[in-house]
């Protein structure tokens, strides 16, 4: 039986070449895509690939509680526990922390840390099912606070902290 993977943030960049890669080791792969037409693109890049078999995009935009308990559901529906988790979705606004509107700064934290946990919480069932892994993409801007990225810098300290102690719990 293949392993199976969850992956966040599969429109494009680093979670988009995850997403394709799993797949073509033949890892059973479900990729959340905020749009119908970026989960087409992936599905379709995957089939010239030969992969597509392997690869589900789950509409999911993870800030959204009805979405992420949709994704939660589809994966559980397709497989008995999932392997790994790969936390990746992410969002940044540069700007200096005295300028940044309050509303971009809190839709960082919904993006970066909420949203991140909401999926873990959902998927931690299927992950213990399967002794799974939790893997959350942080970034040094969660060791080290940088001038203009101050609020994706908070962002990324916390998943280092909830990683620690997800670790420990």
């Amino acid at each position: 039986m293949s392993k199976t993977i969850a992956i966040t943030g599969c429109s494009t960049g680093f979670g988009r070449v995850t997403a394709l890669h799993m797949a073509g080791l033949g890892w059973k792969v479900f990729a959340t895509v905020r749009r119908e037409a970026d989960g087409e693109s992936l599905l379709s890049e995957a089939t010239e690939r030969g992969s597509a078999k392997h690869l589900t995009p789950v509409i999911c935009d993870i800030t959204d509680a009805e979405q992420v308990s949709a994704m939660g559901r589809i994966i559980a529906q397709a497989a008995p526990g999932l392997d790994a988790l790969l936390n990746n979705a992410g969002t940044a606004f540069p700007a200096p922390l005295e300028l940044i509107p309050l509303d971009a700064l809190r839709s960082q934290m919904e993006v970066n840390v909420i949203g991140h946990m909401s999926v873990t919480q959902t998927l931690l069932p299927l992950l213990k099912a399967a002794r799974g892994t939790i893997i959350n993409v942080t970034s040094i801007g969660g060791r080290i606070g940088l001038p203009l990225i101050g609020a994706y810098n908070a962002s990324k300290f916390a998943m280092e902290a909830l990683s620690d102690v997800l670790r420990f719990e």
